[in-house]
């Protein structure tokens, strides 16, 4: 949630498949193990309300369209048309 608003994301939009195979050194049958890692990056910070800080990067604006209003100090988001 930012500013009272929701914005979704589905697993395949914030998780990457794993290429590499490093599981034929740990399993008699690597074909049956996938994996796959997640593509936010959180930091060892919180707002002053105690909430964990993330960076979402191009994870999220692949999705919402951001525009940065420097003047005013605010960011719009809003849905990306596919």
């Amino acid at each position: 949630m930012i500013g009272g608003q929701d914005y979704e994301l589905e697993p395949d939009e914030y998780s990457v498949s794993l290429d590499y195979d490093l599981n034929t050194y740990f399993y008699e049958h690597p074909e049956d193990v996938y994996a796959c890692s997640g593509t936010f990056t959180p930091m060892d910070l919180q707002t002053a309300d105690g909430t964990a800080v993330f960076i979402f990067g191009d994870t999220f604006l692949s999705k919402y369209y951001a525009v940065f209003d420097s003047d005013q100090r605010r960011i719009g988001l809003a849905l990306q048309k596919r």
